[in-house]
């Protein structure tokens, strides 16, 4: 989605998420609509825990979210300014 513009698909859809990534579940009565991998991620893992998105060592898991960061923060905001 071209950025500053993308707010006019998701406000129909999500109401006022602003944000990239969105999760828009489709089960009635499940959570609101999510933005940002983060959340969206620990939702899924909160409701669907098996099989397990996350690694299943506690290193591995920290290595995980440090990529994770790394993304959201560098690759995710540069994104932002490529058309």
């Amino acid at each position: 989605m071209t950025p500053g513009l993308h707010v006019w698909k998701l406000k129909p859809v999500t109401g006022c998420l602003r944000t990239l990534p969105v999760l828009v579940p489709q089960i009635e009565g499940k959570p609101e609509d999510l933005a940002d991998s983060t959340q969206i991620l620990h939702s899924i893992e909160s409701r669907l825990p098996s099989p397990s998105l996350f690694p299943q060592t506690i290193k591995k898991q920290a290595e995980a979210w440090i990529i994770e960061d790394w993304l959201d923060e560098s690759i995710g905001i540069a994104t932002r300014f490529v058309d």
